[in-house]
């Protein structure tokens, strides 16, 4: 293990205290102390959490970044920046709502250390678990040196799971475990963060970069080995789609 930062957990919240303790506990009871950092932005009316902050910065090896206030609408600005003030060889995009459930987790990220990937842990929810989409994916810090930012776009984790799917680079890693609370507030702003499409001509320009560091061949490759995962994928989406449209129909004739 190296002696420096190993993973950055980027971790927006607001007035959530609470929740947070929660998240932080799981971290440090599942994990080397030396081996993680812990960035957490807050915004600078939201004395609760930065006073919190300051007092656990020991505990938890956090960083406090103090920002203007962006709000759900521009959740991935708070991802950014912690990315870019952050030391750690993988980012970890994370949630005050979020627990660990997995001891020495970092031992299974160290087998892709020389790969660059997107890494989805199984995340369960009150839907359960998704297998095609990362709500915290961990990514190589070279993913953030190449386009200088994580996302640009407000739905962060549905952008970087798109750029993966686009490289064939999406990979589950379901030994790594969280739970997902889901804890949801009128701070959240949740119809300000559904409303704004995805920014196309931003996300090609950041795919072709991604696509000009793997080069054809290694996408290629990528694509023969993911086939398998493609195939079941399809089906799944194919009968999932029935299903949606079958009960559609049954509600539209009224059986």
């Amino acid at each position: 293990m190296k002696n420096k930062i190993y993973v950055s957990f980027l971790l927006p919240t607001r007035f959530r205290t609470k929740y947070l303790l929660k998240s932080l506990i799981s971290i440090e009871k599942n994990t080397p102390k030396n081996i993680y950092e812990i960035l957490i932005c807050a915004d600078k009316d939201d004395n609760e959490t930065i006073q919190w902050a300051y007092k656990n910065i020991k505990r938890f090896n956090l960083k406090l970044i103090i920002t203007q206030r962006y709000g759900y609408g521009k959740l991935n600005k708070y991802y950014n920046l912690a990315a870019s003030q952050s030391s750690g060889d993988w980012l970890w995009l994370w949630n005050d709502d979020v627990r660990l459930l997995t001891k020495n987790w970092h031992k299974i990220i160290e087998l892709y250390d020389k790969k660059f990937l997107l890494i989805n842990p199984l995340t369960v929810n009150d839907n359960g678990y998704t297998k095609y989409f990362s709500t915290f994916p961990i990514l190589p810090r070279k993913w953030f040196k190449l386009l200088g930012h994580l996302s640009l776009w407000q739905h962060s984790d549905t952008y970087l799971t798109r750029l993966a799917h686009k490289l064939f680079i999406f990979q589950n890693e379901h030994r790594i475990k969280n739970i997902h609370e889901r804890i949801h507030d009128s701070i959240t702003e949740q119809n300000i963060y559904l409303k704004h499409p995805l920014p196309v001509n931003y996300f090609s320009k950041d795919l072709q970069v991604l696509k000009n560091y793997l080069g054809k061949k290694k996408i290629l490759i990528n694509f023969i080995k993911s086939l398998p995962w493609l195939i079941l994928f399809t089906n799944k989406e194919i009968i999932r789609r029935i299903k949606v449209i079958t009960q559609r129909i049954i509600r539209y004739v009224g059986w």
